[in-house]
């Protein structure tokens, strides 16, 4: 079971012309969809609606069978995401957040309805800046046990965070996670004036975790400790960016190309992350002055040499990333 917690909300899309259609968006709620279809239980641990909105998000989380996690729709209406097509096919957001039913989640309602047993917990995105889903997110990510893998994927939103919470709350969790997913422009938030390699390199050592930096169709790079895994991006025609896909960890803003990132079993033959004391203490860029991160992984056995295998280049494969316990998935079918 991989448990994602964040918001669920319609995105209304007024293209260059004006005219309006709507489609179910939300990075968490589309993770969940994505690795429910790949085969993985999953569950949804965001407030859905009882409105129309709500019950059309409902009837897709049920044909892809992703199990709601709270067990009852919301009253509060749903969250909005108003997107602007331009000419070019790229998209700008207004949000209608407060009092709408992703940002409803308190830290009790999430902790009563988390499940301990999840192999992996996948958070973030606009649930960082909405309270109490913010310290809904937090509450559950500090629940998370050494067995339990954490995958954070900040998606920094500085227009939308008008309680200044994004960076308190990424470093409430960021010191627990196993794989951070960033983009440029969240290294670019979080990193002034630094070059993106060199911003994804120093996350990593900051906070100890996997770091996946994508860079839209350039290629994706894997960051552990010393090591920096390049993986091309295939070619493929931009569908529609407004509805990309974020997989678990990674997506591209083409919608047609994800990298998905599922726990191998503790009980196999290949690694399992999990969090000891470090050895080595460095201030984290979000942890504010005079903070530190204490940590590093360590993996229980080892059953495979290398690191990542060969992703296919089109088509649905999986690759294995054995020394940090993951699996790479390639897909290149976009959620309706």
């Amino acid at each position: 079971m991989v448990t994602v917690i964040g918001e669920a909300l319609v995105d209304v899309i007024v293209d260059a012309q004006g005219e309006v259609t709507s489609v179910v968006g939300g990075g968490p709620l589309n993770t969940a969809r994505t690795v429910a279809r790949l085969g993985v239980p999953s569950s949804f641990l965001g407030g859905v609606s009882s409105d129309p909105f709500g019950q059309r998000i409902m009837r897709l989380l049920d044909h892809d069978g992703v199990r709601l996690g709270l067990g009852d729709l919301v009253p509060e209406p749903t969250t909005l995401a108003i997107a602007q097509i331009d000419e070019s096919g790229a998209a700008s957001y207004r949000f209608m957040l407060d009092g709408t039913s992703a940002a409803t989640v308190t830290p009790e309602m999430a902790l009563a309805h988390f499940d301990s047993e999840s192999r992996a917990i996948h958070a973030g995105t606009l649930a960082l800046v909405m309270q109490p889903l913010a310290d809904a997110l937090i509450a559950v990510v500090g629940a998370a046990n050494d067995d339990q893998l954490v995958m954070i994927d900040p998606n920094c939103r500085p227009s939308v965070d008008r309680l200044g919470l994004l960076r308190t709350s990424l470093a409430a969790v960021i010191g627990r996670a196993d794989i951070v997913k960033v983009s440029g422009d969240d290294l670019e938030y979080l990193f002034p004036g630094t070059g993106t390699i060199e911003a994804a390199v120093a996350l990593q050592e900051s906070c100890g975790a996997v770091v996946l930096f994508t860079d839209g169709s350039n290629a994706v790079h894997v960051i552990a400790a010393g090591t920096d895994i390049v993986l091309d991006v295939p070619r493929v025609p931009v569908v529609d960016s407004a509805r990309a896909i974020p997989s678990a960890v990674v997506s591209s803003p083409t919608g047609c190309t994800t990298i998905l990132v599922v726990p191998t079993s503790p009980t196999s033959t290949r690694l399992w992350p999990r969090r000891a004391s470090a050895s080595r203490s460095r201030g984290s860029p979000v942890s504010g002055p005079g903070q530190t991160r204490r940590m590093r992984t360590r993996y229980r056995e080892a059953g495979h040499e290398g690191c990542v295998s060969a992703l296919p280049r089109d088509g649905m494969g999986y690759g294995c990333c054995a020394g940090h316990g993951i699996h790479l998935a390639r897909r290149r079918t976009a959620l309706p």
